[in-house]
């Protein structure tokens, strides 16, 4: 059964487990295929929710990087990848960049295909901007991955994709 808050039904997909007092429907994601599962139980069977919860970006994006590792094929020696970074120039993380397209797609399906509203936490991060105009100043980003070689960024196609960003 769905529980409400303030009249929504919502649905939390829980990747970082931060949610332990809040009454709320909850499953805990800790892998890509927990979370492909999550969303294709949203997508395909019947329910009330009105409302799906993301908690948080910068979880996603961990598994997503722990999904390009763990499928990512061998290096030339035959050793194992351990991390994203070893997967030669930035591939690792354009790799990633394709994960995080299907990730938002599937979101953008449940928000059309079932109605739901689509809330996306994320933790923040503080950046330096440079403005040519004038004086240099700080902003608030999502806490994701930078720049790949391509120039494209998790940052930026996480921002891109939301309605709001707040």
């Amino acid at each position: 059964a769905s529980k409400e808050r303030s009249g929504f039904k919502i649905r939390y997909m829980n990747l970082n487990n931060g949610i332990d007092t809040l009454d709320v429907a909850s499953v805990r994601t800790t892998n890509y295929a927990d979370c492909r599962e999550f969303l294709t139980a949203i997508l395909t069977q019947e329910h009330d929710y009105k409302t799906l919860v993301v908690d948080a970006a910068d979880d996603m994006e961990r598994i997503l990087f722990e999904e390009v590792v763990r499928t990512a094929p061998a290096n030339k020696d035959g050793s194992k990848i351990n991390v994203i970074g070893d997967i030669g120039w930035n591939k690792g993380y354009e790799d990633a960049l394709d994960y995080w397209k299907k990730f938002l797609d599937t979101l953008t399906m449940v928000r059309d295909k079932k109605g739901m509203e689509i809330v996306v936490l994320a933790q923040l991060d503080m950046k330096k901007y440079n403005d040519i105009t004038g004086d240099s100043y700080e902003i608030y980003t999502p806490k994701l991955h930078g720049s790949t070689v391509k120039g494209d960024t998790s940052v930026s196609m996480f921002m891109g994709w939301a309605d709001i960003v707040g």
